[in-house]
Formats: C-alpha cells, structure tokens, sequence
C-alpha cells in the first residue's frame, strides 16, 4: 500500500474535544473577523457543575461553626440588639405588636363541611401551646427575637412514638449550620441539610423535612440570612460610641462648669490652698450652696460652654434603626403632629407589619399542612391591623351592601368561621320548599335584595301602581298552583316580582316574562317603593290606628321578657328584610303615609297621618360599624312611646 492511501485515525479524545468545542462555538463568529470579539473559552467544569446556584467556597461543609464564612456572627448581633437601648425597645415593640395579634385556624375552602371545621378547632388548639410549654404568644416571641437579631428562625417538630406531631420546639438558631450539596442548595430528604454544632463540636444532623430553618430575607449568595440588625450593624455601633461618650461625660467629665479667676499675685500655693477651702465650702451642703459667698478682689467668672448632648444626628439614628424595623419614629424625633404621626403608623403597619404576618403564616401553614397533615386548613389572622377597625366594618358593609362582596367573603377576610347553610325548609304536603322561595335563592344578593332587577324605581319617580304588577298573567290564589300562560309579548325574561305572604310570612320570587302572578293574600313588595303607594293618603284614618295594629290591647310585640325601652327580638326568618316589610305593611292597616323618604329594598322613613315615623333598615346596614344580618323597625308613636317607657320602640328582625 502506497503512502498516498493510508489512512491515520483520530484518537476518540480528539474527537470528544471537537465536538465539545463545536458545541460551544458562536455561530458567525470567525477568528479572521476585523477586531471580532472572538470564541469564548471552553468550560472546564464538568457538566453536572451546570446551573449551581453560586460560588461557595471549596469545602464549605467542613466549616461547621456557624456564620464564620464572613460577615457579623451571631454572638455580635446579639450583643448589638442588647447594648443599644434604643434597638432594644424598637425589637420589642415589634414582638409586642405581632405577639397581641389575634389569630384562627380555618379551612382553606369557605364552603368546607362540618369536618373540616372540627379540624381545625383541633389545630388551633395545638396553636395554643405549641411546645407544650408556653402560650403562642411567649412561644412567638422567641421565634421573632431570632429572626429579627439573627435571621435565623429554627423549629423542630418533635413527634411521638406514632409519628405525629407532639411539640413544635423553638431551637437556637445560632447553633445551626446550613449543608450544601453539589448544586448549592440544601439537600433533599433523607440526606442531612443542616447541622447543629454544641460546645464547638458537631452534635446532630437533621433533615430538610426534620427541621424547619426559616429565615427571612434570603439571598442568593449566601448560605445565612440577613437580619434588621445587621442591616444597620454600623448605625448602632455610631450609636453605641455616642451613648458611652454621654456616659463617659455623665461619669467623669473633662471640662468643669465655669472656671474662675484671682488676684494674678497670688502663688500656686495660695491659689491651692483657696481651691481646697472653696471644695470643702461647697460639698456636702446643698443648700449652702446657694448662699453669697465673698471672693477676693477682681474676682471673675468664665462659664464653660457644654456640649451638645442630643442634635439632629441622634434623631438621624433614630429615624435610621426605626426604617429598618418598620417602626414609626414619632416617640424619639421632634416637630410630629398627629395627622403625621397616623401617617407615619399606617406606613410602618403594611410595610413592616403585613410583610411579617405573611412570613408567620407561611411558617405555620407548613406546620399545619405538613407536619399535622391537614392540608385544607390554614392559619390566618383575624382581622387587619394595617387599617382602622371601624374604617374596615364600613368598608366592607359598603362592599356587602352594593354587592361586590357577600358575607362569607368578608367573614373570610376578618378571619372568622364561615356560617352553615340552612336546611331546606319542606313546605306543607312533604315537599321541598319551591327555589323562588326564602334568601337563598339565585337571584338574591346576601342581603336579599334582588340583583337582575332592572325595573326599580327611584324614590320620587312617578310611575303608576298598576305598573308594578306584570300582565297579561293567569292570577292564582295561594292554595291554587299557578297557571302558566304563553309568555305575554315583550316580555322580558330577567326581570323579576317579589311578593309576601302576610299570613304565613312567606317569600316568593318569580319572572316577570313567566305568565305568573299571586294574588291577595300575596303582596308585591315593590309596592313598598311605588310613589302612588307611598303618596299622599286617598283617605286618612283615625288617630291610633297604628298604634293598636302596633301594641293590640296594649302588649307590645317581640320577646315577651323584654325590658322595655330596648330592642325587642321578633321571631327569627331566613329573610329578616321580608319579615320586617311584612310587619311594616300590618302597622300601615290600612292608611297611606304622607311622605316617604327612601325606598325598600334600601332603608327609608314613612311618615303618618297620626305623625308617627316608621323606620327600615335593611340587614347589613343596621349599623355602620357591624356587618350586621339583621333587619330593624323603629315606630315612633306616641301612644306606642308611653306603652315602651317614653321610648321609640325598636324591633330586631333577626335571620335564622
């Protein structure tokens, strides 16, 4: 074979370093390129190094005493939060804060059954004591001082024989060492991710599923936290430094008060002398002190100037170490109205404050989730602090009151149980109540106004009473199905009549565009609204009529123990709106009022021809500050007034 045809071969690792080089190559980019940024270099690592998350230094693990990879260790902020006692207070105003909040356990479904609310009665009574050692509010406390000193908030959930939880223990977390792996994150279960070391030697290994390493405000870089206090550790030690120099001047001194002069004839003995006379004068004799002493002739006296012991840099550190915590500074600054000062709390509430409750909740929806196992519970926080207490109850009565909201959601924002539904009524003869019947019905809001409505009348409007009424419709009496008819022309298919029942308290919905309508005993509510209705009276009646429908033969309505001048309970109904109207159009008997302000379904005022007021107020806007379910009447009468202790009577129409 001639030299010409003989092949040599490549070695295998030639062609690995080929194809690695190639696959790193930047397309078009050419070594020959005019002043062209070149190939990058080859990676050296090899490929599982691919994606770790930063560059720890090499055996990072074997540096088993906690935070010595740099930066401030633990036992100089600890002793940073305690030298300074300023930092100090800051800290344990924010424990105090968290510690008085109040808190709940409930399932994360609002519509959750009956189990799962036992549950998590069950859960919250672990809450109480969750180390079977102090309430929640100490045990709290010490998991807040570790994460705001160290940021290093630990737990260990100690189980029993069984495998449930039985303690959830707060541990030091400045005894724990976090372990890598490979890739720069903590190993998965049941390799060990931390460590605890005790007198300087490594004691225990624990996994990520044995205890709980919570620390706040994580960075990537980094295997610990990093903590307020260490944000501002120079802030506090210029601090430190200017409290020892005002201790220093309190203790010692280096400047006397005023200096004083003497005869310049005088030698260093007799002006020693005259200073020892003089000390011994002025010691030990307060009010000797006071007295006029006699000096020698062209006496005079120099006043030392004295150093500033607060300036505007205190208040800087003050404002500085209170930013860091969320705090407002108000109590340690100058110059601070209240409308600035409510400013400044509200602030420190949602930054500082709601960023913390979201940190405790998660800690705690794990514990609750995975170490008791009940993963439709969550741990939530009653109410919210960040805003005034009335200003959230009106709020969410203007949300519940318009709509956007029902009441189980504003229940769930204030942290409490949902409320659980009615049985189904079973009307007369063993059959379901109709859906058109009681609150919960489809086309009710939570407050059993009717929401597809769009022929309301504004109160005022003129509109005739015959239009309240559909047509064109069979009438039925109550103890008759209704007829059904073809829908009448120009129907339309959303729009809806309510009517009441006087005799039995019953409510009935049905559409307009159905061919339905009820006839006497059955009432259209709408009438209540109707400005013919609620017009000038076609024929007055006499004086006291409301009264006696009111108090017949003298007895005044509602729970027969009740004291009079205050409210008295009627019996309870699933639409508390309904039943007050009801009652209501039985107190009318008969006569027109002469004005109306409002209208139902909303509150309004009737005036009679007797001059007696009829007040309603609709379930959720009996009061301002409450999310109330109950409807009210308050009948202003004078005869009704004598028999209820000189007092407007005040009627609470509750819901079942």
């Amino acid at each position: 074979m001639s030299d010409a045809a003989r092949e040599t071969p490549l070695p295998p690792s030639l062609i690995a370093r080929l194809a690695v080089a190639a696959r790193y190559a930047i397309s078009g980019v050419s070594p020959d390129a005019w002043f062209g940024p070149q190939q990058p270099l080859t990676p050296q690592a090899p490929p599982e190094v691919k994606g770790r998350q930063f560059d720890y230094p090499f055996g990072v693990n074997l540096s088993y005493i906690p935070r010595t990879t740099g930066g401030v260790s633990f036992a100089e902020l600890r002793a940073l939060a305690d030298a300074l006692p300023l930092l100090r207070t800051i800290i344990e105003t924010r424990k105090d804060q968290v510690a008085a909040l109040s808190h709940t356990v409930r399932p994360c479904d609002p519509s959750a059954d009956a189990d799962a609310a036992a549950r998590a009665k069950v859960a919250a009574g672990f809450l109480a004591c969750p180390d079977r050692r102090h309430s929640f509010s100490a045990w709290l406390r010490m998991l807040l001082e570790d994460m705001l000193v160290i940021d290093a908030a630990t737990l260990y959930p100690r189980v029993d024989r069984a495998g449930r939880l039985y303690s959830l223990d707060v541990i030091d977390g400045a005894t724990i060492t976090p372990l890598i792996g490979e890739d720069g994150r903590a190993p998965e279960p049941p390799d060990p991710a931390y460590q605890q070391v005790l007198h300087g030697v490594p004691a225990a290994d624990f996994s990520a599923d044995e205890l709980l390493y919570l620390p706040r405000n994580i960075r990537a870089h980094k295997l610990y936290g990093f903590s307020p206090v260490e944000q501002i550790a120079l802030t506090v030690n210029i601090a430190l430094r200017r409290e020892a120099a005002t201790l220093d001047y309190y203790r010692s001194g280096s400047t006397p008060d005023a200096f004083a002069t003497l005869p310049k004839e005088w030698t260093v003995d007799q002006i020693r002398q005259f200073q020892d006379y003089f000390d011994a004068l002025m010691s030990g004799n307060s009010a000797r002190r006071r007295m006029t002493k006699f000096m020698p002739a062209d006496f005079r006296l120099i006043e030392a100037r004295q150093p500033p012991l607060k300036d505007q840099y205190d208040e800087w550190l003050a404002r500085a170490i209170c930013y860091a915590f969320s705090v407002p500074a108000s109590a340690f600054v100058s110059q601070v109205n209240r409308a600035t000062g409510e400013t400044l709390r509200l602030q420190a509430a949602q930054e500082g404050l709601v960023p913390l409750k979201a940190w405790i909740k998660a800690a705690l929806d794990h514990v609750i989730q995975i170490c008791l196992d009940e993963p439709d519970l969550e741990f939530v926080w009653v109410g919210d602090d960040a805003v005034d207490p009335l200003q959230q109850a009106q709020t969410l009565n203007i949300l519940v009151g318009a709509g956007i909201k029902t009441i189980a959601e504003a229940r769930a924002e204030l942290g409490l149980a949902t409320q659980p539904k009615p049985e189904p009524k079973i009307a007369p003869g063993g059959q379901p109540e109709p859906a058109g019947f009681g609150k919960f019905n489809p086309y009710h809001d939570e407050r059993g106004r009717f929401t597809t409505a769009d022929d309301a009348v504004e109160p005022g409007a003129a509109q005739p009473r015959s239009a309240t009424r559909p047509k064109g419709v069979q009438v039925a009496t109550e103890s008759e199905p209704p007829e059904e008819e073809p829908k009448p022309e120009g129907a339309e298919e959303g729009k809806l009549e309510t009517y009441f029942n006087p005799d039995t308290g019953r409510t009935a919905t049905v559409h307009a565009g159905s061919g339905v309508e009820l006839k006497s005993p059955w009432i259209n509510l709408r009438d209540l609204q109707s400005p013919t209705y609620l017009s000038a009276p076609e024929a007055a009646s006499e004086p006291g009529t409301i009264a006696e429908a009111v108090a017949p033969n003298g007895v005044l309505p509602g729970e027969p123990r009740a004291e009079l001048g205050s409210p008295r309970t009627m019996p309870a109904s699933d639409d508390p709106d309904a039943a007050a109207a009801v009652y209501i159009l039985r107190a009318y008997n008969g006569q027109q009022p002469i004005s109306v302000r409002g209208g139902w379904p909303d509150m309004f005022i009737a005036e009679m021809p007797n001059g007696a007021f009829i007040t309603f107020r609709p379930a959720g806007q009996a009061s301002a500050q409450t999310l109330s379910t109950t409807a009210t009447v308050e009948i202003n009468d004078p005869v009704v007034n004598a028999l209820n202790g000189d007092r407007q009577l005040k009627l609470k129409f509750p819901r079942n």
